[in-house]
Protein backbone atom coordinates (compact mmCIF):
# COMPACT_ATOMS: atom_id res chain seq x y z
CA UNK A 1 0.00 0.00 0.00
CA UNK A 2 2.72 2.37 0.84
CA UNK A 3 5.08 1.44 -2.19
CA UNK A 4 3.65 4.28 -4.82
CA UNK A 5 5.19 6.63 -2.05
CA UNK A 6 8.36 4.99 -2.11
CA UNK A 7 9.18 3.40 -6.03
CA UNK A 8 6.82 6.20 -7.52
CA UNK A 9 8.41 9.16 -5.53
CA UNK A 10 11.92 7.67 -5.98
CA UNK A 11 11.52 7.32 -9.99
CA UNK A 12 10.48 11.26 -10.21
CA UNK A 13 12.57 12.52 -7.84
CA UNK A 14 15.44 10.84 -10.15
CA UNK A 15 14.08 11.50 -13.00
CA UNK A 16 13.18 15.35 -12.10
CA UNK A 17 16.75 15.94 -10.88
CA UNK A 18 18.11 14.32 -14.29
CA UNK A 19 15.67 16.43 -16.27
CA UNK A 20 17.17 19.65 -14.54
CA UNK A 21 21.01 18.42 -15.50
CA UNK A 22 20.05 17.84 -19.09
CA UNK A 23 17.84 21.04 -19.30
CA UNK A 24 20.15 23.44 -17.83
CA UNK A 25 23.24 21.69 -17.67
CA UNK A 26 25.59 23.15 -14.86
CA UNK A 27 28.36 21.55 -12.24
CA UNK A 28 25.53 22.44 -9.45
CA UNK A 29 22.40 20.20 -11.36
CA UNK A 30 25.22 17.79 -11.65
CA UNK A 31 25.85 17.27 -7.94
CA UNK A 32 22.10 17.64 -7.28
CA UNK A 33 21.65 15.34 -9.80
CA UNK A 34 24.07 12.84 -7.96
CA UNK A 35 23.00 13.78 -4.25
CA UNK A 36 19.61 13.36 -5.32
CA UNK A 37 20.47 9.40 -6.90
CA UNK A 38 22.35 8.88 -3.81
CA UNK A 39 19.80 9.84 -1.41
CA UNK A 40 17.01 7.90 -3.34
CA UNK A 41 19.96 4.96 -3.37
CA UNK A 42 19.70 5.50 0.73
CA UNK A 43 15.81 5.60 1.20
CA UNK A 44 15.41 2.45 -1.03
CA UNK A 45 17.98 0.48 1.00
CA UNK A 46 16.31 1.21 4.38
CA UNK A 47 12.92 0.58 2.53
CA UNK A 48 14.44 -3.26 1.65
CA UNK A 49 16.31 -3.25 5.10
CA UNK A 50 13.58 -2.59 7.45
CA UNK A 51 10.35 -3.72 8.04
CA UNK A 52 7.24 -2.80 9.91
CA UNK A 53 4.39 -0.01 9.21
CA UNK A 54 6.11 2.59 10.98
CA UNK A 55 9.20 2.39 9.44
CA UNK A 56 7.26 2.27 6.00
CA UNK A 57 4.81 4.85 6.93
CA UNK A 58 8.10 7.17 7.96
CA UNK A 59 10.02 6.58 4.58
CA UNK A 60 6.97 7.51 2.57
CA UNK A 61 6.43 10.40 4.27
CA UNK A 62 10.05 11.16 3.46
CA UNK A 63 9.79 10.46 0.07
CA UNK A 64 6.45 12.58 -0.44
CA UNK A 65 7.66 15.49 0.92
CA UNK A 66 10.95 15.64 -0.99
CA UNK A 67 8.86 15.04 -3.69
CA UNK A 68 6.72 17.82 -3.52
CA UNK A 69 9.29 20.26 -2.33
CA UNK A 70 11.34 19.20 -5.61
CA UNK A 71 8.22 19.70 -7.64
CA UNK A 72 7.80 23.32 -5.70
CA UNK A 73 11.24 24.25 -7.13
CA UNK A 74 10.59 23.09 -10.49
CA UNK A 75 7.91 25.04 -11.33
CA UNK A 76 10.38 27.87 -11.50
CA UNK A 77 11.55 25.75 -15.14
CA UNK A 78 7.96 27.24 -16.27
CA UNK A 79 9.28 30.74 -15.48
CA UNK A 80 12.36 29.80 -18.05
CA UNK A 81 11.42 27.35 -21.10
CA UNK A 82 14.45 25.72 -22.50
CA UNK A 83 15.00 27.02 -26.34
CA UNK A 84 14.54 24.52 -29.46
CA UNK A 85 17.17 21.82 -29.47
CA UNK A 86 19.92 22.25 -32.02
CA UNK A 87 21.18 19.71 -34.05
CA UNK A 88 24.59 18.03 -33.65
Amino acid sequence: MTAPAGHTAWTGLTAGALWALLASPSVGRLIGFIGTFLGVVVLHTLWDTFSGSLVFIVLAIISIGWLFWELRRYRTFVEHPVGPLQPN
